[in-house]
Formats: structure tokens, sequence, C-alpha cells
């Protein structure tokens, strides 16, 4: 069963897109990826034509969806229209080359999964504990930055949803963990009784909030500091209060020892 819960519209655009985010709660073991469920259509002219699927093996590789990039796509694995990228977890999508439906999808168990909407662009990231010591998100974010201002684009607003994961009053971690992830060591893990527990949430804001202080601060940006200081920016975050290890209608890895799934589908159309 899928649900809806933020849709993302970008009026302010010369054209007109919409970004719906929909969560399924646990789905079972997905084996392959062409048996993973979607949203189902009366029509068939509404069903998806793509649906773009990450290989996720917790690293810190990240992918620009361009079919138009010939050199990419000779990675890219298709089945019917189901569109495999190895060795990533993250996805970022061009929103002015969106020409049909198509959907995003993230696998998680407890990991974090993560939409951003700027301006023409969307990105979807998955970041467990590994992702955030890759810096996945903070490489994500930069690589937006960038792609922006290439555009020469007014910076909108920023929008963040953290879909449902292992909340920190229950997701416990060895200290090599946190120390591995430098953002965890400041406010974003705690210690209680020789036992540290990690905020997957506030780890990713944290690298978030540290990409755009590094922008500002980079030399070869100083004339355009004025417009890169995080303080110009609207950081608009939507946080989901699920726990997955507390909810039984979630999988979650750490409560059940099963490989089973929950799905956040990312559903871009142009208008």
């Amino acid at each position: 069963m899928f649900f809806p819960v933020e849709s993302l519209v970008a009026n302010s655009l010369p054209y007109l897109t919409s970004v719906t985010i929909f969560i399924s709660k646990n789905i079972g073991r997905v084996t392959k990826f062409a048996e993973l469920p979607f949203l189902e259509s009366s029509s068939k002219a509404e069903s998806p034509r793509k649906i773009v699927c990450m290989e996720q093996t917790h690293s810190g590789n990240f992918a620009i969806f361009d079919e138009d990039d010939e050199e990419y796509q000779a990675q890219m694995q298709y089945c019917n229209n189901f569109i495999w990228l190895p060795e990533v977890d993250a996805v970022v999508r061009d929103l002015t080359k969106v020409v049909e439906r198509e959907l995003f999808v993230v696998r998680t168990a407890d990991c974090l999964p993560l939409v951003i909407h700027v301006d023409n662009f969307v990105a979807v990231i998955h970041a467990g504990w590994r992702g955030l010591a890759e810096g996945i998100i903070g490489k994500v974010v930069f690589a937006l930055i960038e792609m922006v201002r290439q555009r020469n684009a007014p910076f909108l607003e920023w929008t963040f949803y953290f879909g449902p994961c292992a909340k920190i009053r229950n997701y416990e971690v060895g200290s090599e963990v946190v120390q591995s992830i430098p953002s965890a060591v400041y406010g974003c893990s705690i210690l209680n009784r020789d036992k540290y527990y990690l905020d997957l949430v506030s780890t990713a804001k944290a690298q978030i909030h540290e990409v755009f202080d590094r922008v500002c601060h980079n030399s070869r940006l100083e004339a355009d500091c004025d417009n890169f200081g995080i303080d110009n920016y609207n950081l608009r975050y939507l946080v989901s209060d699920v726990c997955t290890i507390e909810s039984q209608d979630y999988a979650s890895f750490r409560r059940d020892g099963v490989k089973n799934s929950n799905l956040t589908i990312v559903s871009v159309e142009p208008k």
C-alpha cells in the first residue's frame, strides 16, 4: 500500500513540474528489482514509463540521471520500464529533462531515506551510518549547489524530506561508528550507560549545514559570498516521526534481523 506524504510543486519555474513523495510500509523481501510493487494506475497512460532503482551498497557514490549522456547511459541496466543504477546510493534528476512520468525508488529498513528538492532539481538519497561516514549527503548537496550556479538561477527554497528511519532513542551503535562520522561527534549522538545512540536525521542536517558553510567560505566563491551564506537560504525540513525499529508496520533489520524493505518513492511528472 502506498500513500503520499508530501507534494512539492515548482510554481515559480517557467514550466510546472510536480514532485510527489510516496511511502510504502513493509513490502517484504525483494530479491530482484523487477519484483518491486508500484503504484497501480487505472489508466495505462498514467503508468510510469521509467522506474529508477539504485543498487544501494551503503557507499558515498551518487549519479546524475541523464539518458542523453551516452557514456553514463552505458552504465545503466534496463529491464522493461525499470532502470537499474549500479553501485550508487543517491541519484539527482534535472526536472527540465522530464518528459514523462518517472519514479525514483529508495529501499530502507532502518537507514534514512532523504529527498531534496531545489529549483530545477530533485535528489533521492539512501543514507545509513556508512553513507553518512562516506559523506554522501554533503556530496549531493554540493553538487546541487554547483548545478544551480551553472544556470545562474536564483536560489529558491530548499526542501528536505527525511523519511521513516531508526530514531536515536533506539539506534544503538558502537563508538567506532560515532568516531567515523565527524558530524555525529558534535551533538548528534548520545552516550547513555556506556552505550552510544546515533541520530541519523540530526547528523544529516549537520552535514547539510557544513556544506553551505564551506561553500560560503570557499575562496573561489568569495565574490559571491553574500549570496552563499546559509542565513540567506530558506531550508525547509520535513521530518517523519516514524521510528522503524518501534513501529511494527515498518520493516526494520535491527529489530527483526530480516532483509525486508520499506520504499520511499519520488514521482516526477511534467505538467
